[in-house]
């Protein structure tokens, strides 16, 4: 017979349930327990039908008819020029939060912003690629965006939609279906240029819920 003590090690290949059911009986610690998390798939509905109702209200803005030919008061002819698309770069640091669970990162995005209803209405894609504790992760989000004007080069925005999250660990990878929330400035330093400051929130459909919180900032581009 084999005498386990203290400090042993042992390798052991078999079903991650039946590795955690031993380590249970033995008393030992599973140093090298599955990172993959399952989530509730019965949550998955909720996102795609977030991401359908942004598809529905994009389609029906695009047919009314254009706000941009009501009649301009003498005050708009020297405001900031309405620009129909925006693009940029942005460089994201934040969190993972769920239960005990803490975990820190930071990525690189991009993203592409459309005037549905100019000053009233935009439609914005995002794509981002960041690595937070093990996992290597490709949020894509979508926002439907309320803009709002504080100051002639000063324009906030908030805005709500839903994402679709890539995860990848070692060789495993999995898509979590989640929501998203955003607020943020943009600062313009002449008529195309100027730089965005941004603080995102992801909820994943993960098994519990995760919760993701993002700062992130960077150059844009408007036309």
């Amino acid at each position: 017979d084999i005498v386990i003590q203290v400090g042993d090690t042992l390798l052991l290949e078999g079903a991650p349930e039946d590795i955690q059911r031993l380590a249970a009986d033995m008393d030992m610690v599973d140093i090298a327990r599955p990172s993959a998390r399952a989530y509730r798939r019965g949550h998955a509905p909720l996102a795609l039908g977030a991401l359908a109702m942004i598809v529905v209200l994009a389609a029906s803005t695009i047919a009314a008819p254009a706000r941009a030919d009501q009649a301009v008061s003498g005050e708009a002819e020297h405001a900031q020029p309405h620009h129909s698309f925006l693009f940029g770069l942005k460089a994201a640091a934040g969190g993972q939060f769920s239960g005990d669970m803490r975990r820190f990162g930071q990525g690189v995005g991009i993203f592409a912003e459309k005037s549905l209803i100019p000053g009233w209405l935009d439609l914005e894609v995002v794509a981002i690629a960041a690595e937070v504790g093990p996992e290597r992760i490709y949020p894509v989000d979508v926002l439907v965006k309320k803009p709002f004007q504080l100051h002639p080069a000063i324009s906030g925005y908030l805005g709500l939609g839903g994402s679709m999250t890539l995860e990848v660990v070692d060789e495993e990878s999995a898509w979590r279906p989640g929501l998203a929330a955003a607020a943020g400035v943009y600062v313009w330093l002449d008529r195309h240029w100027g730089f965005d400051a941004e603080v995102d929130y992801n909820y994943l459909l993960d098994e519990g819920g995760m919760h993701e919180v993002n700062v992130a900032v960077g150059p844009v581009l408007r036309f």
